[in-house]
């Protein structure tokens, strides 16, 4: 995939509407999910953990975003500078598989290479699994609506 980005809007029911597109690298084609997201732990509403559901995605969570119990987190803000980056980390458990996830979001679309190295810097402080990460391809955006 490239030109992937995410937008995230207040819903009027206290929830966090979730849309994530992106353009197929192999065919040129515009893609996009929505969803929900919710905070984890409604008695700690300011811990900036999310549990995040898809439209017509399965979720092996058990819960929905709608719900108000307390569930185990699927999306962690673990940083922010609150102008330029944010640091989201997952971590779910599947079975008997752990499965780690980590995004470094940036509100430009090409950002100055100083401030990805800073999110880099404290991904890597926070001991996240930084080398894993690939750098989402932002040319040839023009399918983007």
């Amino acid at each position: 995939s490239k030109c992937v980005r995410a937008n995230y809007t207040q819903n009027s029911d206290g929830t966090i509407g979730v849309k994530n597109e992106q353009i197929s690298m192999l065919f040129n084609t515009y893609a996009s999910v929505t969803g929900k997201a919710r905070i984890a732990d409604p008695a700690n509403p300011t811990k900036a953990e999310l549990y995040v559901t898809f439209d017509n995605i399965p979720n092996f969570g058990g819960s929905t975003s709608s719900s108000t119990e307390k569930v185990e987190p699927n999306y962690i803000l673990a940083d922010t500078d609150y102008d330029n980056y944010a640091i989201v980390y997952s971590c779910n458990r599947i079975f008997f598989a752990t499965k780690e996830s980590l995004w470094i979001l940036t509100r430009a679309q090409k950002p100055d290479q100083s401030i990805v190295d800073t999110a880099y810097a404290k991904a890597r402080e926070l001991l996240l699994p930084v080398d894993g990460l690939r750098e989402t391809v932002q040319d040839g955006c023009s399918a983007l609506p």
